[in-house]
């Protein structure tokens, strides 16, 4: 606990854990960090590129390309904690050269994610209360000043909508497969037919399953955007009881559940849609429901988990904002010093206040249609890419046993398959953490 926490405990008389999350709370936090308004949607976007088959390997194939990542941030929150996460990871690789070009790149990423899924959220609430489109932007807004209250109250209470919202989604897709269990029962046939047919390798090297290949290919790169949100959880492990017990546990019981999530919603999707039911729009898999009372509260339910997903966001952009304040590139200031504080619950309450200023000028470019939500998005996967690759140098250096160089060796395997899919668009966050990197070396030292 920091010197303000342990002067809170003593002069209110409350446990030290009242401060910090258990493992429960931390998991399903991490699944709010990952789980959004891509579960809603992914699913049904990744068919329309890849078909029955295709979407289900492209799940499947980011599914193991993430496990390596997993191992990663395990060996490192046990080994190697950081009260910077992925930013203090990625500076230690490359060199205190690198500081503001990874503070940036990791704040920006975190920033430019916020608009997109507030609107997000903003467009699948307004189609469920059957509003028109002018209130869009003042559903947006609100959500975003109503979420930046919630972060300034201790990090245990704040992210207790995490929790609410786990059971709500467990619920929601456990509803969806069991009323079209024909439909998941298709999406498996047809998924283990292909794995049969594979084990030929005449039938491996056809035209079709080329194009499988192909199409699965770039649907991975869609469904990479499902598996972003655990790098985010770095920036929260120091609120963590009893981290190097706790760690392993947070991340494979957070990884199983999505990964779980994904891959049976991907089965059912599959059947449902070869059977010739159109899941497009925003309602996304809540079509698979018929009943539509049932679908309409089953709507209303999972704005929950839609809220949850903006708080995570909310939480761990503050808390690299607040953490770059500290880092010391900026002239110090009674400002700076002011945003390098914390509140005498731990809340770096100035920071969550300027970052929920500069999502909503980010918003308002969103209002006024000067950037567009997937804009947001292919730039937010584009810089974890980014970072990814100096979590993965780090580790690298850090390896010493037979089993870290395995996972590190996996780890930039799945790491090339992902840059490999980008297009030339990957450069343009590399300039912009080179330029921010530069002016770092040349300005400061």
């Amino acid at each position: 606990m920091t010197n303000s926490q342990m002067e809170y405990v003593k002069r209110n008389q409350v446990k030290p854990s009242n401060l910090n999350i258990g493992r429960w709370q931390a998991s399903t936090l991490a699944v709010s960090f990952v789980v959004g308004a891509s579960i809603l949607v992914l699913p049904t976007l990744a068919f329309e590129i890849a078909g029955p088959i295709g979407s289900i390997w492209a799940w499947l194939a980011m599914t193991a390309m993430t496990i390596p990542l997993i191992l990663i941030f395990v060996d490192l929150g046990i080994r190697d904690f950081q009260l910077g996460g992925i930013g203090d990871y990625c500076k230690a690789s490359l060199g205190k050269w690198s500081e503001l070009g990874v503070h940036l790149t990791l704040l920006s990423a975190l920033l430019f994610g916020i608009p997109a899924i507030v609107w997000i959220t903003a467009g699948f609430f307004q189609k469920v209360i059957g509003i028109g489109n002018e209130w869009l932007p003042v559903l947006a807004h609100s959500i975003l000043i109503a979420l930046s209250l919630n972060n300034m109250r201790p990090i245990r209470s704040s992210t207790r909508i995490a929790l609410l919202s786990f059971f709500v989604l467990i619920s929601i897709v456990f509803l969806v497969i069991t009323l079209n269990l024909g439909a998941f029962e298709v999406g498996l046939k047809e998924f283990l037919g292909t794995i049969f047919q594979i084990t030929s390798w005449k039938s491996f090297n056809s035209g079709d399953a080329s194009v499988i290949w192909e199409n699965s290919l770039k649907a991975s790169v869609l469904v990479f955007f499902g598996y972003v949100g655990w790098e985010s959880l770095t920036l929260c492990l120091k609120d963590l009881e009893d981290r190097e017990k706790n760690i392993p546990f947070v991340y494979w019981a957070s990884f199983v559940s999505v990964a779980v999530l994904y891959f049976a919603l991907a089965l059912t999707v599959s059947g449902a849609a070869t059977s010739g039911l159109n899941l497009s729009g925003e309602e996304g898999i809540l079509k698979l429901i018929s009943w539509k009372p049932l679908r309409f509260t089953l709507s209303v339910v999972m704005l929950v988990v839609l809220l949850a997903n903006v708080n995570a966001w909310l939480l761990g952009g503050s808390r690299q904002l607040y953490q770059f304040f500290c880092s010391g590139l900026l002239p110090e200031s009674s400002w700076t010093r002011s945003l390098a504080t914390v509140d005498y619950r731990g809340v770096p309450r100035h920071a969550v206040v300027l970052y929920s200023v500069l999502g909503t000028f980010l918003l308002l470019g969103l209002d006024l249609g000067w950037i567009s939500v997937s804009g947001l998005i292919l730039f937010v996967n584009q810089n974890w890419i980014v970072l990814y690759g100096g979590i993965l140098l780090h580790y690298f250096q850090q390896a010493k046993s037979l089993r870290e160089y395995v996972i590190a060796f996996a780890a930039v395997m799945s790491f090339l398959i992902l840059v490999s899919v980008f297009s030339w668009w990957l450069l343009v966050t590399l300039t912009y953490f080179l330029v921010s990197a530069g002016v770092r070396k040349f300005r400061f030292i």
